[in-house]
């Protein structure tokens, strides 16, 4: 039977022929060197995985990282998954250039929890032993290390052995294990062919699991692939999870499409970016300032890539700062915020600092940089929240609705738990949902509320004997995308802000049209003309001289009557509201001799007009959705979808 595995990695550091890897040998049984040229040279070039097991029966990995500074970059991929470190240091050389590097890139990368492995104890005397110890003490008080504890060992003579195994078990069992929960996502170690069996992908799940017969994505290229087989630490699994050492066996997918630094994960979440933003701290020990443009060599899971530093705060950095930044990369990379990030020199290849992301980036930062390095800085507060994260990444976004799924999609969360969250931050005030599932932040909803009160507001000032306002000229004239318009709208609605009627119209609610004593007469003398007129309206000029005012304020108190329904019009003939009764009933009884066709003629006799006054009639009632136009014949609506069905 399988032993429970510990979703904990523990992984070495340390300068070349430090005995990284005959400690992991004496540790586990198994000879991490697995390349023929590493054990040609006797130098780890590669990461080498091996299972460990606790004496409380936890299995556990451990990854032995290259100490060649050739080999920095393989090593930070590894040192990437470390929960746990295990630094080592020769009793017979004590600190190294690449032992200081080493404990500078955990540092980096946020390794907080370890043991000093001094080996080598069984080549030199007591007096060497104490200098060791004390000078390794001495460096590691200058660092956030200093209070992790020192065991000399020797991997030829045992000694020492067992009290470091005593320590590490102790350690990994206080450790807490990586979550299981959130998307899967797993930067490639290596990938090779098997014979009978096809593409083999190993690395260490950052977050989520996997199981056989799971969909997954390959990123860049976005090849998908079902997971046939897994194994954790060389056995069978029917699932892994975030803090094994994984190997997947995938279908449907030639492993000439994947290489170190691909990502396999769940489809449809992550994608391939060239701008991250992110926190910056530059080493103290850099030999000179950092200036804003410089290109670098960026590492993050075992991706690597060229990019520009965008010093999104100051011109340059001083060794020792700390700055938000954004990074321009020449090749894309699969990343998440939270994901720690090293920065190196192009050449020669030395470690400048590194730090944690906050975010892919949509776009340059050119003018915004400012807005840019307050949305790191937020971001950075809150980076192991997830509600807190997506408020402000959706505050970010202002005024631009985003539709939920991207929401989940940009806060890399699955979607039942992505509107889970977003349902806690409508819950708190936080954010706004809106028609056509999409969200808004709060504020910026807040914001697009009062711009359309204020819209309306001057609407009805400039047109004061107007009852209603267009909706569409209101959302445009408040900038607002129609999503987002829609939604203030309702919720205006629901507080008693505003009504709306049909046709697309609203107002401030209590609003009512500005009428003088000579507009309430033009009114009646207007309503008595049309009422008279039946279905003979007077023209446009006739009801001008009726009401005895200009035609401009003539054709406002038309539109006037209109939205109060009083009167309804086409191509400026009008025909008052009491002429419908009359009008229904003999397109009911013309549609009912044909079948729901309204035969022209015979409307026009039955209602004792001329084409002249017929042709606008029926488009008016055409815009009332009264009648219908099908080619040349038209059709009382309530007949026609009588004969449809």
């Amino acid at each position: 039977m399988s032993a429970p595995i510990h979703r904990v990695i523990v992984g070495t550091a340390g300068h070349i022929d430090h005995g990284k890897s005959t400690l992991v040998r004496v540790l586990t049984g198994i000879d991490p060197d697995r390349l023929k040229e590493e054990k040609d040279r006797g130098m780890t070039i590669d990461l080498g995985f091996a299972p460990y097991r606790t004496e409380s029966s936890r299995t556990v990995g451990i990854i032995d990282v290259p100490g060649h500074e050739r080999f920095v970059k393989n090593m930070v991929a590894g040192a990437s998954s470390v929960d746990v470190f295990l630094l080592v240091v020769a009793a017979d050389d004590g600190v190294m250039p690449q032992t200081r590097e080493h404990m500078e890139i955990l540092d980096l990368l946020g390794a907080r929890r370890g043991l000093v492995a001094v080996t080598k104890i069984d080549l030199v005397d007591e007096d060497l032993r104490e200098l060791a110890v004390a000078e390794i003490e001495e460096v590691l008080a200058e660092t956030p290390f200093k209070e992790t504890p020192l065991v000399p060992v020797s991997s030829t003579t045992g000694e020492g052995i067992d009290e470091l195994k005593r320590r590490l078990d102790a350690l990994v069992d206080a450790t807490e294990a990586r979550t299981v929960e959130g998307l899967f996502r797993m930067p490639v170690q290596r990938v090779f062919s098997s014979k009978g069996h096809g593409t083999v992908v190993t690395g260490v799940p950052v977050s989520g699991q996997v199981a056989i017969g799971d969909v997954v994505e390959v990123l860049p290229g976005g090849h998908t692939g079902k997971v046939r087989g897994i194994q954790a630490y060389k056995e069978g699994r029917d699932e892994a999870s975030a803090g094994h050492s994984t190997a997947l066996n995938v279908s449907d997918l030639d492993h000439r499409e994947v290489t170190r630094g691909s990502v396999v994960a769940t489809p449809g979440f992550f994608k391939p970016v060239r701008f991250l933003e992110g926190s910056l701290r530059y080493l103290a020990s850099a030999e000179r300032p950092l200036k804003h443009g410089t290109d670098v060599r960026l590492h993050v899971g075992t991706a690597e890539s060229i990019a520009r530093v965008v010093l999104l705060d100051r011109p340059v950095l001083s060794p020792g700062e700390e700055a938000p930044i954004q990074l321009r990369l020449r090749e894309p990379v699969v990343a998440a915020h939270g994901d720690r990030f090293l920065l190196r020199r192009i050449s020669p290849m030395v470690t400048l600092g590194g730090g944690v992301l906050v975010s892919e980036s949509e776009r340059r930062t050119a003018g915004t940089r400012d807005r840019v390095a307050e949305g790191v800085a937020a971001k950075i507060e809150v980076l192991d929240d997830a509600e807190g994260w997506l408020e402000r990444s959706l505050a970010e976004r202002g005024a631009k609705p985003t539709p939920v799924r991207d929401a989940c999609v940009l806060a890399k969360l699955p979607s039942d738990r992505g509107r889970e969250v977003l349902r806690s931050l409508e819950e708190a005030g936080r954010v706004a949902f809106l028609p056509k599932e999409r969200v808004v932040h709060r504020e910026a909803f807040d914001a697009a509320s009062a711009a359309v009160t204020s819209e309306l507001d001057r609407s009805h000032e400039r047109s004061p004997l107007a009852a209603w306002a267009k909706a569409g000229d209101v959302r445009k004239a408040a900038g607002l995308d129609e999503a987002l318009f829609d939604g203030v709208v309702a919720r205006l609605a629901e507080e008693g802000a505003v009504d709306t009627a049909k046709g697309g119209r609203i107002r401030r609610r209590g609003h009512v049209p500005s009428l003088d004593a000579r507009d309430e007469r033009a009114i009646a003398a207007i309503e008595d003309a049309l009422r008279a007129g039946g279905l003979k309206p007077p023209s446009r000029d006739e009801l001008v001289r009726a009401a005895g005012l200009p035609d401009e304020r003539v054709a406002a108190l038309l539109s006037l009557l209109a939205e109060e329904g009083k009167l309804f019009s086409a191509s400026e003939v009008c025909f008052h509201a009491s002429v419908l009764d009359r009008v229904r009933d003999v397109l009911a009884s013309v549609a009912g001799r044909h079948g729901g066709e309204l035969v022209v003629p015979e409307v026009r006799d039955e209602l004792g007009t001329t084409r002249k006054f017929l042709i606008p009639l029926l488009e008016a009632l055409d815009s009332l959705g009264l009648t219908v136009r099908r080619g040349d014949k038209r059709y009382l609506v309530e007949r026609a979808a009588e004969a449809t069905e």
